[in-house]
């Protein structure tokens, strides 16, 4: 059966012609100059709607025939008609149709392809109009594809874990002590905090820059934004941003709550996930924590502190970061992994695989399979699960060249996994996810 843009094209071919016929017709009328009432009006509307067919079929359809008195015009007029009648019942019956192959694609409902006006069309189809390229660039806009349920192809498909996780390689950076935490967003550009001082480097081990101001700390204190700006806690407990170019400092977010900023993380949205909590000298431990987000301009949009029960989430984050699916990881000191969803709602905790010793969470990241990747200070690895918690691996060991593994960062654009050690300033890089040469059936 024929499809759908075949049959348009014929029956747009079909009533060209007779438009055609019609416009040498009008022609000879006109050059002889015979006696026809609003002569003038016609001729005018004639030539302002020749290049347009549908506004030109409109304006005949229209035309009071009792004022041309010439029967072949009649004729011509009657013909058209019956083309475009011919026309609108054989989409109508392809819409009815229950057996053509091409119905998924046009759904009354649904329209797949939209035409605005029938001259943008045409003008592709037919050689008697010439290409316009602003129009034909319009009229392929008008394509819509829509998505729908399985056939969607999710972005996960188009990667493949693959174990063991390969080596590439070892950057030893500068002077720092240890890799207490990492972030970046290029491999150009590694900022390396080792609780007083943080270094930006890249993975051929040259030093940027020296930052000295940060806040003395283990954990995951500084990120870094898709245009390289590294933001930070400052040792004046301030957030601040630091332009890893110019070495411009600007106070993003000025510390005038008790609450105390312990970890910041920048979502791939821009916006800034800060974990706080009150310090208590006397028990030596925090209270009132929670996590913040901030917006790009730096107003308080979303606050998470407790779960449906009212019972307090975390004890004192350390490290945060952002799932693709929105939800909100934190490496809480009280020995989990904690994970709510974008809206603040509690999902689960994870403590270690059963059987097995409690898991002492440090750095924490993810990967393009929303997989969440942590370090574990108890078995001195580092371990991955899935978005719903679920172990999956330990992914990195002493066998595979880590010792004390304390940070991680993963680089999305070269699909590497960056591992800092509490022991030393070694920056370990591992390869473990590789791009899909081919999509199967059952990935679609």
């Amino acid at each position: 059966m024929a499809s759908k843009s075949q049959i348009l094209k014929d029956q747009v071919d079909l009533s060209l012609q007779h438009i055609d016929e019609l416009k040498h017709y009008l022609n000879f009328i006109l050059q002889q100059r015979r006696k026809i009432d609003n002569i003038e009006n016609y001729e005018l509307k004639f030539e302002k709607l020749a290049s347009k067919p549908a506004q030109f079929l409109s304006f005949l359809k229209k035309t009071p025939i009792s004022k041309i008195k010439d029967t072949e015009l009649q004729r011509e007029q009657k013909s058209i008609n019956r083309q475009i009648s011919v026309w609108q019942n054989n989409e109508h019956n392809d819409e009815r149709s229950k057996r053509t192959q091409v119905r998924f694609f046009f759904r009354k409902n649904t329209p797949v392809i939209k035409i605005k006006d029938l001259s943008e069309t045409v003008s592709v189809f037919h050689p008697w109009f010439q290409i316009n390229k602003q129009n034909f660039m319009k009229f392929i806009g008008e394509i819509q594809i829509t998505e729908r349920g399985q056939r969607r192809v999710q972005t996960e498909h188009l990667f493949k874990s693959k174990y063991p996780a390969e080596s590439h390689g070892c950057v030893t950076v500068g002077t720092i002590r240890r890799g207490y935490h990492l972030s970046c967003s290029t491999m150009d550009q590694v900022a390396v905090s080792d609780g007083t001082h943080l270094l930006l480097t890249n993975l051929k081990g040259h030093t940027f820059y020296h930052l000295t101001d940060i806040k003395k700390s283990s954990g995951g204190v500084h990120t870094m934004n898709s245009a390289n700006y590294i933001l930070y806690i400052d040792n004046e407990f301030n957030i601040s941003k630091l332009s890893s170019y110019t070495k411009a400092k600007i106070i993003l977010i000025e510390k005038t709550e008790p609450c105390e900023p312990l970890c910041v993380y920048c979502s791939p949205a821009e916006d800034l996930l800060v974990g706080t909590g009150i310090y208590d000298a006397n028990k030596d431990q925090y209270s009132e924590a929670k996590i913040i987000r901030y917006n790009n301009k730096g107003r308080k949009v979303q606050t998470i502190q407790h779960n449906s029960a009212g019972q307090e989430l975390y004890s004192k984050p350390r490290y945060i970061t952002e799932n693709r699916n929105g939800d909100i990881i934190v490496s809480d000191n009280h020995r989990a992994v904690v994970v709510t969803d974008q809206r603040g709602k509690y999902r689960f905790s994870y403590s270690g695989p059963p059987p097995g010793p409690r898991l002492y969470p440090y750095g924490v990241c993810t990967d393009p399979l929303s997989n969440i990747i942590v370090c574990d200070g108890t078995t001195y690895s580092v371990q991955m699960i899935d978005k719903d918690g679920h172990f999956l691996s330990r992914l990195l060991t002493k066998g595979d060249g880590v010792y004390n593994p304390h940070s991680l960062v993963y680089d999305f654009r070269n699909h590497l996994l960056l591992v800092g050690s509490s022991t030393n300033n070694k920056v370990n890089v591992y390869k473990y996810i590789k791009l899909q040469s081919y999509l199967t059936c059952d990935d679609i």
